[in-house]
């Protein structure tokens, strides 16, 4: 398992140019260290999303997608555990307004 030390070489070594990196940037670099072939999938599963289509999609613009729907996939598990939990507890309750 890669160190934080070895996060950051990596990086240093990625942003070598001066580049300004932004928050998907980062999560990619984090992704090669820590999860490779993680990585390697959603960069092949974008090219293969762009082929024939009128407008190529990028990497990150897939990543924010991905995590888009993770994390309102995250959110509604939560509701629906809280909203569990009340109706076991006895409370008549709804589901919390998101």
């Amino acid at each position: 398992m890669a160190t934080e030390k070895t996060s950051l070489k990596f990086l240093s070594a990625f942003n070598n140019q001066g580049t300004r990196l932004g928050q998907a940037d980062f999560v990619l670099t984090l992704l090669s260290v820590y999860h490779g072939e993680l990585r390697d999938r959603i960069e092949e599963r974008s090219r293969e999303m762009s082929e024939g289509s009128v407008v190529a999609i990028d990497t990150q613009q897939f990543l924010r997608a991905i995590c888009g729907v993770a994390f309102s996939r995250a959110r509604c598990l939560l509701f629906t555990a809280i909203f569990a939990e009340s109706i076991n507890d006895g409370e008549s309750g709804t589901p919390p307004d998101a």
